[in-house]
């Protein structure tokens, strides 16, 4: 069930207002995306949602008309759909279409104007066992070259996590990058993982406008050592990543959260910035691979990626992330860090709230060319849980409340910072749970909120870091020309 708080009823409004929308019956692990499914110059809304694990529905996507909220379609699913979406048009009719997907093998292509799914990479999952397949999580596609020849870039993604293992058991199912056609859902190539490790971290790609980039894939996770690789698409096509580059490596725990690429030593590549499970943040050369510099956090964790943007006077692009203190799953307190990209150096660090995995986003809300961050922070207590959109400007060392405060916690959903309805100024998006007395739960019952705020921020040529894994969706930072 859907409910609109406020007054924009009206099928086809002519201007953008800020609005709320309740959905009960559903929670979500899902970061909000935007893109114009119906042609009346505004982008809508879309996310993925579900009810607790292996439970299926009929509401696990959802596309929200962006100017007023109201329901534009949903699909159903076997399970949590906790990615978010990419886009591209493969039917032709010039609205853009919804790739997305989730747990137990969930990856689907969905009209974007009818909300029709147009394949789903695993169908039979209602009848038969995905891990009998080595199906597993699927994480956020990127998009590559048309590999099978019919007029439509193609996915590269990864697949992994065996959700069912016991946490002392170490013994689990490889992960695997694979290829999939985006026009038919057909598997072109698959590859595993290199150390037989599973896999939870969505896939980046290095030099995306070639027709051999490089892929940056992680294996481990919050109890068993991982590694962070890089390999070639046409590895991937050989069926083989066995050779891939190890560019980073913990002996204890993961990478899960997926990295970021931004140049910060200024020789005209893109550098890598990770966050490693063991509480380390790791910049790594983006040419020979040897690192930068290293940050470690003792006695924390890290499941959260990185947002970056301009937050100190020099000219090199500096980031800002959440670690969470304790160990798996007892995590109930977060520190906040921003790192000077050039050096590594702490320029900031707090300890706001409790646990939470979703990511921050960043711009420069004042125009004073240094960006400031926005970052969901829980606050609980044994009476009540609430949750509040906080901006941190790190330039002036001030920190500040966006929003008011909610019931519920967010745990895992990035804002989005867009222009929705195209007028030059900045539009927010966020998600939270709607369950005041649960910090972890997913509690399907209570449902999510889903706010839109219209702004009198200027939003041209400051959009940097908008979105989960960036602005374009793709873990990278274009600096502003």
């Amino acid at each position: 069930m859907i409910l609109l708080l406020g007054c924009m009823m009206d099928k086809q409004p002519v201007e953008f207002q800020s609005w709320d929308t309740v959905i009960r019956d559903v929670g979500t692990f899902s970061s909000p995306r935007a893109c114009d499914l119906n042609g009346d110059g505004i982008k809508d809304i879309i996310f993925g949602s579900g009810k607790v694990e292996f439970q299926p529905t009929d509401s696990a996507v959802f596309a929200l008309n962006g100017a007023n909220g109201e329901l534009l379609w949903k699909v159903g699913a076997r399970d949590q759909i906790f990615g978010s979406a990419g886009f591209q048009d493969i039917t032709g009719d010039g609205i853009k279409d919804v790739f997305i997907g989730g747990r137990s093998a969930e990856f689907m292509a969905i009209n974007g104007e009818s909300g029709k799914v147009i394949w789903e990479y695993f169908p039979q999952g209602d009848q038969e066992d995905a891990t009998l397949k080595k199906l597993y999580n699927f994480y956020n596609p990127q998009f590559v070259r048309d590999i099978d020849g019919d007029g439509h870039k193609d996915i590269v993604i990864a697949n992994g996590g065996y959700v069912k293992a016991l946490p002392n058991d170490h013994d689990r199912p490889p992960g695997k990058l694979m290829i999939i056609s985006a026009k038919h859902g057909g598997l072109i190539a698959e590859a595993y993982m290199p150390d037989d490790k599973e896999t939870y971290m969505s896939c980046i790609l290095m030099d995306s406008d070639t027709d051999d980039p490089r892929i940056i894939f992680g294996t481990g996770g919050e109890r068993i050592a991982g590694n962070l690789y890089v390999t070639r698409l046409s590895n991937i096509l050989e069926n083989d990543i066995s050779e891939a580059r190890k560019i980073a490596t913990s002996a204890t725990k993961g990478f899960i959260a997926p990295p970021v690429l931004a140049d910060i030593n200024m020789d005209g590549e893109q550098d890598i910035v990770v966050n490693a499970v063991d509480g380390r943040m790791i910049a790594i050369d983006g040419s020979d691979y040897h690192i930068l510099w290293e940050i470690s956090i003792p006695g924390t964790e890290s499941y959260c990626s990185i947002a970056v943007g301009y937050f100190d006077e020099d000219d090199v692009p500096d980031f800002f992330t959440n670690f969470g203190i304790g160990v798996f799953p007892d995590l109930m307190r977060s520190i906040q860090l921003a790192v000077n990209g050039a050096n590594g150096n702490i320029l900031k660090m707090d300890s706001l709230g409790s646990f939470h995995y979703g990511s921050p986003v960043a711009v420069d809300l004042d125009e004073d060319n240094r960006d400031e961050i926005f970052y969901h922070i829980n606050e609980s207590s044994p009476q009540i849980i609430k949750n509040v959109l906080k901006v941190f400007d790190i330039n002036n060392d001030t920190i500040y409340n966006f929003s008011e405060k909610w019931s519920g916690a967010n745990i895992a959903s990035t804002p989005l910072l867009d222009d929705l309805d195209q007028d030059g100024y900045l539009d927010i998006v966020c998600i939270h749970e709607n369950n005041p007395l649960d910090l972890f739960s997913l509690n399907y019952k209570t449902g999510v909120v889903i706010h839109t705020f219209k702004t009198d921020y200027k939003a041209s040529n400051q959009l940097q870091w908008g979105s989960y894994m960036g602005t374009h969706f793709d873990g990278k930072f274009n600096e502003i020309i």
